[in-house]
């Protein structure tokens, strides 16, 4: 029988059962000229989630600032990622996609690599355009922490782009929250690269949650003003610019 199953599915059943392995990593040798086509899915307005000491005093606040995230993103994945030789960055929209399923583009089947048969075309054209890697960034709720019990646990989540905060023993923490999916799949040879293991740091909550440790608290708790989003809003950007660089020096030793 025929099996397959999506890469998410499978590296979060790696990440709970060390006896499985995904396929092998390929033999990756990338020419110059390589074009990198990337999709942002995200809100442009910052959320605030804040976990407090019990459940009741949770809450979850969408501001209408606008951060015109999806250009700050793509921008700095561009300006990374073009320091190779002669790469260029494009939007996959340019191509007619407007988002992805969590599956994406490509799958495992009998313990191989293999192209998602949804995408099929998109995939033969990407390729004959000379699109060898697709990122894929979308905005998701971010695991953030679990509160355990003798019998069971509460688990928290940023629920998306801004700031998190967090009340324990009536201390607040504050956390720049990049609550993204983030996704890298080279289509020639098939290979995701975040199943590499020194690529899941892109998808390590902890890192998409940074902690502010100078944040100033802001005066209205529950109104918090732009200013007061400046910093969020700047460590948001740092984490991107992270995971972006990460990709670049794993591309970069393929050369």
């Amino acid at each position: 029988m025929i099996k397959s199953f999506s890469l998410f599915f499978l590296i979060t059943l790696l990440s709970a059962c060390a006896s499985y392995e995904l396929p092998p990593e390929p033999d990756i040798t990338l020419p110059k000229n390589t074009k990198i086509a990337i999709l942002i899915n995200t809100s442009s307005s910052p959320k605030h989630t804040h976990i407090g000491a019990t459940p009741f005093s949770n809450f979850v606040k969408e501001y209408d600032y606008d951060w015109d995230i999806q250009n700050n993103i793509f921008k700095i994945f561009k300006g990374a990622l073009e320091k190779i030789q002669d790469y260029k960055v494009v939007d996959l929209r340019d191509y007619g996609l407007d988002t992805l399923e969590p599956t994406g583009l490509i799958l495992v089947e009998n313990n191989q690599w293999k192209y998602s048969e949804t995408h099929s075309e998109l995939i033969k054209e990407l390729l004959k355009d000379n699109v060898r890697l697709v990122i894929h960034i979308d905005e998701k709720p971010t695991y953030f922490t679990s509160n355990c019990g003798a019998y069971s646990c509460i688990t928290y989540y940023s629920e998306g782009l801004g700031l998190v905060s967090r009340s324990v023993l009536g201390v607040k923490s504050y956390y720049a929250s990049a609550s993204y999916n983030i996704s890298a799949e080279l289509l020639d040879p098939l290979y995701p690269i975040t199943a590499h293991k020194e690529m899941r740091s892109l998808n390590n909550h902890r890192i998409k949650n940074k902690l502010l440790n100078n944040y100033k608290a802001p005066k209205m708790f529950k109104n918090i003003t732009e200013d007061e989003f400046e910093d969020v809003k700047k460590g948001v950007l740092e984490q991107m610019n992270f995971f972006a660089m990460h990709i670049y020096y794993y591309l970069n030793s393929k050369l």
